[in-house]
């Protein structure tokens, strides 16, 4: 435990440690050698405004699953950060302007900064659920942000959500509902998004006759090790046949597909009694849906 005068809390929670962190922010040592992953795991007082989590949320904004921009990893990020060419995820954008400095710095070639700053300008063009998802709001995870895409369709239209109509999409309840209204709300994001999306080119989700879709109202979860499909090709290609694909098992649930060392919510699964189906019926649930609901 590192203690400050401030007694600013930071808390990191994962599967091998759970800890407090006290740091002073008198001193401006926010640098905490045992925090080290993305803000998803890490809960601070001054909450966005915090620099490790101003640092993880950037790190989450570049991952695969999020902006997919190659280059910018944690230790690059941190660098970055601590220069002042990166104080949040807006900056990424700007990161070009100082070439010339990166140019300069140890580790840095004309190859590896024109590799990265040509990612960066590929990644401007972002599907509506990815921009969802790379914000980093608390328990928005993929599905969630699939679900909040289509439900909304643009990205002004999700800034300006409520919070009754919130809980009427799937997978929302009302904590994170409240998670998503506290962000929006905040000085943060209403500081940040609008520097960010005068960045982007935002695909807004089609609006698409669901009514018509053969999976249409039909809750599916994923749980499990995948082998031979990735988690996010099934989810796309379920979402496109109309099914809500869930990140967690419930009375709403109709069926769920279940890969290897399937834990937790198989056995919410087994309990509540929904259709449970392996990798291998996937590709025959996608040509013959109606048979497996």
């Amino acid at each position: 435990m590192v203690k400050g005068n401030n007694n600013q809390q930071i808390k990191k929670f994962g599967s091998e440690i759970e800890a407090n962190y006290f740091i002073s922010k008198e001193a401006n040592d926010y640098s905490v050698k045992e925090i080290k992953n993305k803000a998803a795991f890490v809960k601070c007082s001054a909450e966005f405004t915090c620099p490790e989590i101003v640092k993880g949320n950037i790190v989450h904004f570049v991952s695969r699953k999020a902006f997919d921009i190659e280059g910018l990893g944690q230790e690059i990020i941190n660098t970055f950060n601590k220069k002042g060419f990166l104080k949040d995820v807006a900056d990424i954008y700007n990161l070009k302007a100082f070439k010339n400095e990166l140019m300069e710095m140890d580790g840095f070639g004309q190859k590896s900064i024109t590799k990265l700053l040509n990612s960066i300008e590929s990644s401007r063009r972002v599907n509506l659920h990815k921009l969802i998802y790379s914000l980093g709001i608390s328990e928005v995870g993929e599905a969630t942000s699939r679900n909040l895409a289509q439900e909304y369709t643009s990205i002004d239209l999700f800034l300006n959500a409520d919070f009754d109509h919130l809980l009427g999409i799937d997978d929302i309840g009302p904590k994170v509902a409240s998670n998503i209204i506290n962000y929006i709300k905040t000085d943060f994001a209403k500081s940040l998004l609008p520097r960010l999306i005068l960045e982007l080119d935002i695909i807004k989700t089609a609006e698409v006759d669901i009514a018509n879709m053969p999976l249409n109202g039909v809750q599916v979860v994923l749980t499990g090790k995948l082998n031979n499909y990735s988690r996010d090709e099934i989810k796309e290609n379920l979402i496109l046949k109309g099914a809500k694909v869930s990140s967690s098992v419930s009375s709403k649930t109709n069926f769920v597909i279940a890969g290897e060392n399937a834990g937790s919510k198989l056995k919410k699964a087994i309990e509540l009694n929904p259709k449970i189906y392996d990798e291998n019926e996937y590709e025959s649930i996608l040509k013959n849906p109606s048979q497996y609901i």
